[in-house]
């Protein structure tokens, strides 16, 4: 994922250099989001140097991947009253163990417990020139002008949404071993296995067909994404409108999808596959917990607003 946020925003030494550390094994976290009542609303600040880099200072929240990783993207806001150009918001990847940089395993959350989203600190963490990607607000202008990096939106949507139905998939999966080798079939049934039951066989067969739409949506928006993207700077702002809004829809599918998916399978595997050794509940917890990162709510009113 930030990876290609430096594909869409950085030059190409800045890709290559990039690219060829990820390829040796370098993990990249994000440092981008801030607890503030607007997306926009950044406190970390970004104080121009004179030789073209910034000094960093504040706390960014919702840090994934930051704990642990080698290089981070972060966002930082500029003001520079004597140089007005270098001014607004710089986009920057900085090695994660530059001085000044502290990531804190302080994430806790009701699912996704491998993972870290928490805070990192920044004390006179020093930018170098050739890390800031583009210009200051090229990732406003270009976002607001539907250039190349506005692609990241649907690009990240579309991430999560492959995420949700891998976790669906994997439920569903653990869902029909379990009952094909421990579940118990109802006494008013009357069939001697719980695979006979057509009840549970219903049950499957819907969620069967839910993970089916979601996992078809997905495929066809990857394609339309693959199409857009071919385009390049001959992006068009009907091309980003049209993508978003059906990557929206894949969302909305994949969430409804994994969330029904990993609390009904426990209506065919019974009261004993709700055991804590079996884990079987961390499928929705994640999905519950990952789905919550935007309302899907907002989603399912643009594609009625463009509809």
């Amino acid at each position: 994922m930030c990876a290609a946020f430096i594909e869409l925003l950085g030059s190409p030494e800045q890709r290559d250099a990039t690219y060829r550390r990820v390829a040796q094994g370098s993990w990249t976290g994000n440092a981008l989001s801030e607890n503030n009542s607007h997306i926009l609303d950044w406190k970390v600040r970004a104080t121009p140097r004179d030789d073209g880099g910034y000094v960093l200072n504040g706390t960014k929240h919702f840090c994934s991947g930051a704990l642990g990783s080698d290089l981070l993207l972060v966002f930082g806001v500029a003001q520079d009253d004597d140089s007005p150009e270098r001014s607004g918001i710089i986009t920057a990847v900085i090695p994660t163990d530059r001085g000044g940089v502290r990531p804190n395993n302080d994430w806790k959350a009701l699912g996704m417990r491998r993972t870290d989203s928490g805070t990192t600190d920044f004390k006179d963490v020093q930018v170098l020139p050739h890390e800031v990607l583009g210009a200051p607000n090229s990732v406003i202008t270009d976002f607001f002008g539907y250039r190349r990096a506005s692609l990241f939106g649907p690009l990240v949507q579309l991430i999560f949404s492959h995420v949700y139905i891998g976790i669906a998939a994997e439920a569903l999966d653990s869902a029909r071993e379990y009952t094909l080798e421990h579940a118990r079939p109802w006494t008013p049934a009357g069939v001697s296995e719980a695979t006979q039951d057509p009840y549970v066989v219903r049950t499957f067969g819907e969620l069967a067909i839910k993970l089916q739409v979601a996992d078809a949506a997905a495929r066809d928006a990857s394609h339309a994404v693959q199409r857009i993207w071919e385009k390049g700077d001959a992006l068009a702002p009907a091309d980003r409108a049209s993508l978003m809004v059906q990557v929206s829809g894949v969302k909305v599918l994949a969430t409804e999808a994994g969330l029904s998916i990993g609390s009904r399978i426990f209506e065919v595997i019974g009261a004993r596959g709700t055991h804590p050794r079996l884990g079987l509940d961390r499928f929705w917890r994640n999905i519950r917990t990952h789905s919550l990162h935007d309302p899907v709510a907002y989603k399912i009113a643009d594609v009625g607003q463009y509809f």
